[in-house]
């Protein structure tokens, strides 16, 4: 177990390392992140490379037995590189180009650009590959977050776009087909007459749309295997990753972690809504390749560029810290060691402040390093072993992000809604996409499966025959691959494993909404958003629309397929519809839960080694409890607790319980 920060050297005096050095040691860290906007200082001249001064610091640093993750400095190319290339500067979708003085301002497709990161990482990796102290390597910075995100309409990227077509379709016959070029006359008779679907104009072809969002992803993809090739035969045992930003849907995320070595991402409770959506990021880490990860950015402090955030209160940096670390992180590292003073970045807390005294924040981090010191052999060896999943393709987001179909209708906000009903017994559950494997779940949720493939179709298919229970939702197998609607009956290809097809669909929004009655019990919820109306065709009916026109029909439907199940959830509901499903499917699985929590209260396990730990997280400003069903050994004050447990406004206990 690590405990870490984001240093930035290069900002400081050097005679101010040593104190820094001290400081961490004693609050703990045993590990910083370097050189990550650092390019001018490793090399003020084109060719002329300066690791001397970075040599510096990390001797200072193994005086203290502080340990290095190296960053390739990527994502601020300096003002010799745009004076240089004045064409690297990205052109944004309304044909401005995108100003220096910031970061992340480059196109990801400068051939020039791509080689002198290449010459860079290669360099770095030559120098630090073997030394120790370095741990692994983070390629460039959050990758797509920045005003432009991912894409940028420069005449090299739009001739490469063309290019990408030409190959992912051979023929412009063969792309008017998959897009559908017949409506408004849109066919392409030659490959010059493709555009980037670029701003103002919001309705263009949306299958155009979904290509573009691929290419423009595949090509960071492209940028990050420069880098990683060359560290690759430099750096022996360090591993390399890049740092992701959790619900971030304008890359690939699991094409983007495929091909690294161990997945980090960057977590601020605060730019989210509620913690639920902190956990559901951490899932969605953890999912990428079914393991532990690195958080690489932990908040510590205020957030802000130009405005400010509110404070961390009393509490809750120790509190995000357990959150992380009871959902897999095996390392995490705040972001940063000490605020700015100059640049974007001054609002930007970290553990100092500006004037680099140790003050509560400080002290906090150093608490909660030494707690987690005490437990990291309990720890080591464990992981989450979940028992449900949501499934999710980022295909998906781009689709519904472009025609949502409904006011609001978000992938991650439908997924948030069976999240809740998830945390809320605690049952662990992952964010996984195609590449996982899907044997290890017992439930798997398909929140707004709108874009299938037929391999995505047949796994979600043999998961069921081989006993688990699938979940889909509204809208589910609506279109094709090439973002086309599909000409069969829907759910398309998920027709027969639902059992069921979708006779009609309603739009609700607003202040109407619709009742759903389940069949057994007769309860009713209020419905809402994009509402299908069923036709079972072998599939059993477990709730009914109980209002407007389709009051009576079918609205959501279960279907035995193998020696599992196959629920189709039509519309979307209130949170009681979701407590009260969830509590069936886990039933129908055997899989454990807990009384139900109270809101703001978590209780997140990570096992292995014949260990069971149990960590009980208070989100809330006043005291809450929580009832967990078992006994066990609070780690962290050696009582004994339980069943009911007591946690102080923003409290942690950390359980040792009974692994059956």
């Amino acid at each position: 177990m690590l405990i870490g920060a984001a240093y930035y050297p290069e900002h400081w005096p050097k005679d101010r390392w040593s104190e820094d050095a001290r400081l961490m040691e004693e609050a703990g860290l045993g590990v910083v992140r370097l050189a990550e906007f650092a390019w001018h200082r490793l090399e003020p001249k084109e060719g002329q490379y300066d690791f001397a001064w970075l040599d510096e610091v990390m001797e200072v640093l193994a005086s203290r037995g502080i340990r290095v993750v190296m960053c390739t400095p990527s994502a601020a190319p300096t003002a010799r590189h745009i004076a240089r290339w004045p064409d690297l500067l990205p052109v944004l979708a309304d044909g401005r180009r995108y100003p220096f003085g910031i970061r992340r301002h480059y196109c990801f497709r400068h051939a020039g650009y791509r080689d002198a990161c290449r010459r860079m990482a290669d360099a770095m990796a030559r120098h630090f590959g073997r030394n120790k102290q370095v741990l692994g390597w983070q390629i460039d910075n959050e990758f797509g977050g920045i005003d432009f995100g991912a894409m940028c309409y420069c005449p090299r990227c739009v001739q490469q776009w063309r290019d990408w077509l030409r190959g992912r379709y051979g023929t412009l016959d063969a792309l008017n087909e998959a897009w559908g070029t017949a409506f408004w006359s849109q066919e392409y008779s030659e490959w010059d007459q493709i555009v980037a679907p670029a701003e103002p104009v919001k309705h263009q072809n949306p299958s155009l749309y979904l290509d573009w969002r691929r290419f423009t992803s595949e090509g960071i993809l492209e940028f990050q295997q420069i880098q990683t090739d060359a560290l690759r035969p430099h750096v022996g045992r360090q591993w390399i990753a890049t740092n992701l930003m959790g619900l971030f849907v304008e890359l690939d995320y699991h094409a983007l972690a495929a091909p690294l070595d161990l997945v980090g991402w960057d977590c601020y409770p605060l730019l989210m809504k509620t913690y639920s959506d902190v956990t559901i990021s951490h899932a969605a880490a953890r999912g990428l390749k079914q393991k532990n990860f690195w958080v690489f950015e932990q908040q510590s402090g205020p957030h802000g560029w130009n405005t400010m955030s509110r404070a961390a209160r009393p509490g809750e940096i120790r509190l995000w810290t357990y959150q992380s670390v009871a959902c897999g992180a095996d390392a995490v590292e705040y972001f940063r060691w000490r605020v700015a003073t100059s640049g974007t970045e001054q609002y930007w807390h970290g553990i100092l402040d500006h004037d680099a005294r140790p003050g509560r924040r400080y002290e906090e981090v150093k608490r909660t390093a030494g707690e987690l010191a005490r437990l990291a052999d309990a720890i080591a060896g464990t992981e989450v072993r979940a028992a449900a999943a949501l499934w999710h393709l980022y295909d998906a987001h781009w689709v519904i992000g472009f025609q949502p179909g409904c006011p609001g209708m978000d992938l991650w906000q439908e997924a948030a809604r069976f999240e809740r009903a998830l945390g809320r017994r605690g049952v662990m559950y992952d964010v996984v996409g195609p590449p996982a494997d899907l044997a290890r779940y017992r439930i798997l949720i398909c929140p707004h499966a709108v874009i299938l493939s037929p391999e995505h179709a047949r796994a979600l298919g043999a998961f069921a025959e081989a006993g688990g229970t699938l979940v889909l939702t509204a809208r589910s197998g609506e279109r094709t691959w090439s973002n086309r609607i599909v000409q069969t009956p829907r759910p398309g290809l998920l027709a027969d494993l639902a059992g069921c097809r979708v006779a009609e669909y309603d739009m609700v929004a607003g202040e109407r909404c619709v009742r759903l009655r389940m069949t057994d019990t007769g309860r009713q919820y209020d419905a809402f958003g994009w509402c299908d109306i069923l036709e079972v065709e072998g599939a059993d009916v477990v709730a009914t629309y109980a209002a407007d026109f389709y009051a009576g029909r079918p609205a959501a439907t279960v279907h035995a397929v193998g020696k599992g199940r196959a629920y189709y959830i039509g519309a979307s509901a209130e949170d009681a519809f979701y407590a009260d499903l969830i509590g069936r499917l886990c039933e129908e699985q055997g899989v454990p839960m807990l009384g139900p929590l109270a809101t703001g209260v978590e209780a997140l396990e990570r096992r292995g080694r014949g260990r069971r730990l149990l960590f009980l997280l208070n989100h809330n400003a006043d005291p809450a409890s929580a009832d967990v069903g078992v006994q066990g050994k609070d780690l962290l004050s050696g009582a004994r607790l339980g069943p009911r447990v007591n946690l102080e406004p923003h409290g942690v206990r950390v359980l040792e319980a009974p692994t059956a």
